[in-house]
């Protein structure tokens, strides 16, 4: 399942596993999927479903000029979730809430490991 259409846009995306829904997401700075995919990824898909995507401009997702802002960032999380149906996950907590609010029930940022709610 490598290319999904989603918020206008085609979006790289891997799956893996099976059980509860989480999703990495990569840095916007340098990055894509393969961030996860060789490193955390295998180890938490032994007990979740695991989505990976590369967002906007990166990886092998379309490429992007703009749009590499929280907001946009989110509306693109929401249309891959959309897309991809039964899972959960987020950029910013407050506009992935607003955008796909019912499938987020946590965050946990990567780079400190802290929980938000």
């Amino acid at each position: 399942m490598p290319l999904i259409a989603a918020a206008g846009r085609t979006f790289h995306v891997q799956k893996l596993g099976s059980g509860p829904p989480v999703v990495l997401i990569h840095g916007l700075v340098i990055g894509n999927l393969a961030t996860w995919f060789f490193g955390v990824a295998p180890l938490l898909a032994r007990g979740r479903s695991v989505l990976l995507y590369d967002q906007r401009g990166h990886g092998l997702s379309a490429p992007a000029e703009s749009g590499f802002d929280l907001a946009t960032s989110s509306a693109d999380l929401g249309g891959v979730l959309a897309a991809m149906e039964g899972f959960g996950g987020a950029v910013d907590v407050e506009d992935v809430r607003a955008a796909v609010h019912e499938s987020v029930q946590r965050v946990s940022r990567g780079a400190d490991g802290g929980m938000l709610p």
